[in-house]
């Protein structure tokens, strides 16, 4: 048994260390006063945690969270994701790039339509306060042997910061996954940097960096 655990473990590390991760592709940089549309894709480019470690080297992806954002009555923006300590929560857009930009990238891409404040506050009324699931096992499987996991579309267990916003997607009309070889509770960030998502009646931008604005185009 212990012999087995030690297998496991020493697999885990090789897999760590010598995995070439992908990095995103940035179309150009943004200032961090840039004004994000509603239904604007944020994700993380970057890790401060084992667990986003893990992340970017088994789907070989830079792309460690995903969250949308919201605006309120005021036009206030909110980051909308889901957390191991918190669970699907909105916080402040100012807090939560204040707490992030230093640890990682900050990518946006923006949506070609305008999506209404009502809707949005719809979209994610039935989804506040979900538990969070880390489904490990879907990576590791993505990203070894190209093999999705059978998924399970009842989310009482929990989501995963990238399953909750496909949720948000498919309430808002803009996802279909009928006719997609993913569920919701299939997707993983790594996802939200291609075109495998099925979204119907949008579009989004390529990613652009939130930071000091460059003169010329960058990647890294």
């Amino acid at each position: 048994m212990k012999v087995g655990v030690i297998v496991v473990v020493i697999i885990l590390l090789f897999i760590f260390f010598s995995a070439r991760v992908k990095c995103s592709r940035v179309f150009e940089k943004l200032g961090l006063n840039t004004p994000l549309p509603i239904g604007t894709l944020v994700v993380m480019d970057g890790y401060n945690s084992i667990q986003d470690g893990i992340i970017r080297n088994l789907t070989l992806s830079g792309i460690t969270h995903v969250g949308v954002i919201v605006r309120d009555k005021e036009n206030k923006p909110f980051l909308f994701h889901s957390t191991g300590e918190r669970g699907a929560y909105l916080v402040p857009w100012d807090e939560w790039l204040r707490n992030n930009l230093g640890v990682a990238h900050i990518l946006v891409r923006f949506p070609s339509v305008q999506i209404s404040s009502g809707d949005m506050e719809h979209a994610i009324s039935g989804l506040y306060g979900t538990k969070y699931a880390y489904h490990l096992w879907k990576g590791v499987l993505r990203r070894w042997v190209r093999f999705e996991l059978p998924g399970d579309d009842k989310h009482s267990q929990g989501m995963f910061c990238s399953e909750l916003v496909c949720r948000v997607f498919e309430t808002l009309g803009l996802m279909d996954f009928s006719k997609s070889d993913l569920t919701p509770s299939l997707v993983m960030p790594v996802h939200f940097g291609g075109e495998e998502l099925p979204f119907v009646g949008v579009e989004f931008s390529p990613f652009y960096e939130l930071g000091e604005p460059e003169n010329e185009p960058t990647s890294f």
